[in-house]
């Protein structure tokens, strides 16, 4: 008899999860399904404006307009370390203020 595990997608959010971009900024994006942006490490902060932070482990990385953004800063981090998270940081901060 199959087991089945808890933490398996639903239908919606495997239709969900299709939907989402997979690939930014030559960055392959780290899908969960378990998560409510669709991203790992990344969740909505409910706030209007920065909506999206990004963590990995105890590492807070930072606040984005879009989930693809903080997903891209996850990726970033867990690839390259906390420079290349660093520096993407700072490319949507002066992004956002219009430089």
């Amino acid at each position: 008899r199959p087991r089945h595990s808890s933490s398996a997608p639903s239908f919606e959010q495997s239709r969900a999860m299709a939907a989402l971009q997979k690939e930014a900024e030559g960055m392959e994006l780290h899908l969960c399904p378990t998560s409510q942006s669709g991203y790992k490490g990344v969740w909505n902060t409910g706030k209007k404006n920065l909506r999206y932070e990004a963590a990995a482990g105890s590492h807070r990385l930072g606040r984005f307009e879009t989930a693809v953004d903080a997903a891209v800063c996850y990726a970033k981090y867990t690839a390259s370390g906390a420079e290349a998270a660093s520096k993407w940081v700072a490319t949507c901060e002066a992004r956002r203020a219009g430089g």
